[in-house]
């Protein structure tokens, strides 16, 4: 079972919102492996936030929209900071 991100109707809707110009896994521009445009702080904050975002699960579109923005606005700064350097 290929993963939800990765799945035909999540790549025919990016194809469809994006003419066929968005990278990813699942084509239609695959995105390089060990890329130098992800960072350390990609992959933490983007780890944080699925962490925050995601639990308990999301009802609808509404719902995820809201905890993306409560969410990032919560981010401590502190955490920040010491992540760059």
């Amino acid at each position: 079972m290929e993963p939800s991100n990765l799945g035909l109707d999540v790549r025919r809707s990016l194809s469809a919102a994006f003419q066929d110009h968005w990278i990813g896994c699942g084509r239609p521009i695959r995105w390089p492996p060990r890329s130098v445009d992800l960072t350390t702080l990609n992959f933490f904050l983007w780890g944080y936030m699925k962490d925050h975002v995601f639990v308990p699960p999301v009802n609808d579109l509404p719902d995820l929209r809201a905890r993306i923005r409560e969410t990032i606005a919560a981010v401590p700064m502190d955490m920040l900071e010491r992540m760059w350097q």
